[in-house]
């Protein structure tokens, strides 16, 4: 009965034990938009559970529905270091490739590491997805501030995100039909259409 118990106790404290914080991830994870609107998609780190030296990703997306845009780098934030943050600005083929950042204090997290702006392009669901960056100058493995190495494979968890692009009903469609709409009512209520 003791054992039993006890094994009980440790699957419990086991199954509440938090999973390691080693991703990389974009927010928000689902979002809806318009044709030709702005779609902002951040980028985040979390290694507080070991931080890292840094790294690089590659950012890949649907582009027969988004546009790419821009990449801008979080620099407010203390964890990135301006001179060790990197990114190569061509982009096309649906991949920003080889953003890269390093800090030798340790980026743990989370951390927002920069926002990639896109186009939306046509009626869809674009994927957007990260990974280690393949980059041939910054694509570098993340490196933990722990052991100088970099992390074995599969420690790394790499979250993706989806916009939805919808058609979208104009705001102005939408303030004409409420008000002929209160048109017909008010004139309804007042004996119809022949006071027109």
């Amino acid at each position: 009965m003791t054992r039993i118990l006890f094994g009980t106790l440790a699957v419990l404290l086991l199954a509440h034990t938090p999973a390691n914080a080693t991703l990389v991830y974009l927010l928000p994870e689902q979002q809806t938009v318009g044709v030709g609107e702005q779609v902002d998609v951040e980028l985040w780190w979390d290694f507080s559970d070991e931080p890292t030296l840094g790294g690089g990703v590659d950012l890949f997306y649907d582009d027969s529905l988004l546009a790419f845009e821009s990449f801008e780098y979080n620099l407010a934030d203390p964890a990135l270091d301006p001179a060790l943050t990197f990114f190569d600005f061509v982009a096309g083929g649906g991949e920003v490739d080889g953003i890269a950042t390093a800090n030798f204090f340790g980026i743990a997290g989370p951390v927002r590491i920069g926002t990639a702006t896109f186009t939306s392009l046509d009626l869809g669901a674009a994927v957007l997805s990260v990974a280690e960056s393949d980059h041939p100058i910054v694509g570098t493995p993340f490196f933990s501030i722990d052991t100088l190495m970099p992390y074995p494979p599969g420690v790394v968890e790499y979250i993706g995100a989806t916009v939805n692009i919808a058609a979208v009903s104009e705001p102005g469609s939408l303030t004409l039909l409420l008000a002929g709409g209160l048109l017909l009512l008010a004139l309804r209520r007042h004996g119809g259409a022949t006071h027109l």
